[in-house]
C-alpha cells in the first residue's frame, strides 16, 4: 500500500504540471485575442482618365519592409517618397527600401493605364474599363493574423470598382484586407462596366459584367448566372460563400466553341469566380456548359495547395456532373454516364503517376489524372 501511495503522488504532480501548463496557454491565447489588430490605412485615388493611381499609406506603427508580390511591380511605379519629408525610397526588385528605423506613411504614383495592359487576357476590353491586379500596384508590408489593411477608394463620377474584399459598412468604397491564400491574381475592376447584386439562397453575388463592345444580353446572363449559383445550393441547402466577386468578360470570335470558353476561381483576399463567356454563342447555350458549374462547386471546398490539387479538381468534377443531374440539365444516365467516361480518362493518363504525382511539377499531360 505504502508503494502505491508514494506512486501516486508524483503523477498527480505530473497532472497539475499539466493543468497549469494548459492554464497558462489559455491565457496567453486569450490574451493574443484581445490585442488589438493593428490596421494599415490605405488611400487610394483614381483620375477620370484611368491613366494614374495615387496611394497614400499610413501604418499603424513604424514598418521597416515594405514589397508587391509581383516582380513586374516595379515597372509601373512612377515615383515613390515618405509622407513627410522629400527622401526617395529606392526599390531593389520588387521591395522598397527603407530608413533603418523605419517608416510611417509612404505615397506613390503608379502608371495604372500602362499596368492594366499587364495582361493580355483583358487587351480586348474597352479603355473605360480594365482589370489589374492588386500584386502590381499595391505595396504593403506584410499582412498577419495581428494586422489588416483599410483601403479607401476616391472613384471620378460614373467610375466603378470591384473587388474580391469584403465592404466596410457605412463607408463608400471602402475595403478590408486580412492575412487569406494567394492562390491567383485577385481582381480589381475599374471603370464603366455593369454592376449587379444577385440574391441567392445563403449569399449575394457581387457581379461585374465587363464591357468589350459586343452586343450581351445582361438580364439572360444574370439569369443564367443566377440559376448556376443556386444549383450550387442544392449539395447541402446553401451556397457556400456569403459574398462572392463574379467577374464576367464577355469575348467574341473566340477559338473555343464552348459557350463558356474559360474559368476559375481565384483565392486572394477573398473568393472571386472569373467567366469568359462566348458571346457569339445564344446565352440559352450557357446553362448546358458545365464551366461555371464546376467553378462554383470549387467553392465548396476551401483553399488546397498545388500538390493536393488533385482533390480540388476532382471534387468539383465530381459535383458539376451531380448538380447539373439535379437541376435536371443532365439525365441520370448521362450524369453517372460523365462520370464514369472522366474516371476512365484519368486512368489512362499518365498510368505511372499517382494524382499527387500528377499534380506537381506542372506535367500539363497529367491534366486527365489530376
Amino acid at each position: 500500500m505504502a508503494e502505491n501511495t508514494n506512486n501516486a503522488k508524483p503523477k498527480m504532480n505530473y497532472r497539475l504540471s499539466r493543468m497549469l501548463l494548459v492554464s497558462l496557454s489559455l491565457v496567453a491565447v486569450q490574451a493574443a485575442a484581445e490585442r488589438p489588430v493593428e490596421v494599415h490605412e490605405y488611400t487610394i485615388t483614381v483620375d477620370y482618365a484611368l491613366k494614374n493611381l495615387w496611394v497614400e499609406a499610413r501604418f499603424a506603427s513604424p514598418v521597416h519592409s515594405i514589397s508587391a508580390r509581383s516582380r513586374d511591380a516595379g515597372k509601373f511605379l512612377v515615383d515613390v517618397r515618405g509622407c513627410d519629408s522629400e527622401q526617395d525610397i529606392h526599390l531593389r526588385n520588387r521591395r522598397m527600401m527603407l530608413p533603418t528605423k523605419g517608416i510611417e506613411c509612404i505615397n506613390y504614383t503608379v502608371d495604372l493605364s500602362k499596368a492594366a495592359r499587364h495582361d493580355r487576357n483583358y487587351r480586348g476590353l474597352k479603355p473605360d474599363n480594365i482589370i489589374v491586379s492588386p500584386s502590381i500596384w499595391l505595396w504593403r508590408p506584410e499582412i498577419t493574423r495581428r494586422s489588416e489593411i483599410r483601403a479607401q477608394f476616391h472613384l471620378p463620377q460614373d467610375v466603378r470598382i470591384s473587388v474580391p474584399w469584403p465592404a466596410i459598412d457605412g463607408v463608400a468604397n471602402t475595403y478590408r484586407l486580412a492575412r487569406s491564400p494567394e492562390s491567383g491574381n485577385a481582381q480589381v475592376v475599374l471603370g464603366k462596366f455593369d454592376y449587379d447584386e444577385l440574391q441567392i439562397p445563403g449569399s449575394t453575388l457581387r457581379v461585374a459584367l465587363l464591357n468589350t463592345g459586343a452586343p450581351i444580353d445582361r438580364p439572360a446572363i444574370l439569369n443564367w448566372l443566377g440559376d448556376t449559383a443556386t444549383n450550387i445550393s442544392l449539395a447541402y441547402g446553401r451556397f457556400p460563400n456569403p459574398s462572392p466577386q463574379v467577374v464576367i468578360v464577355p469575348v467574341a470570335n473566340s477559338r473555343s466553341d464552348s459557350a463558356v470558353p474559360f474559368g476559375r476561381v481565384i483565392r486572394d483576399g477573398g473568393e472571386t469566380v472569373q467567366l469568359f463567356v462566348n458571346v457569339d454563342k445564344p446565352v440559352a447555350d450557357y446553362g448546358d456548359d458545365w464551366t461555371a458549374t464546376h467553378e462554383f462547386s470549387h467553392m465548396m471546398l476551401p483553399y488546397l495547395r498545388q500538390k493536393h490539387r488533385w482533390i480540388s479538381e476532382g471534387f468539383a468534377q465530381y459535383y458539376q456532373n451531380v448538380l447539373l443531374t439535379r437541376s435536371g440539365t443532365y439525365d441520370e444516365q448521362l450524369g453517372w454516364q460523365k462520370i464514369v467516361d472522366g474516371l476512365r480518362r484519368g486512368r489512362k493518363s499518365r498510368p505511372e503517376l499517382s494524382p499527387n504525382g500528377a499534380a506537381e511539377g506542372g506535367i500539363r499531360t497529367g491534366m486527365m489524372k489530376v
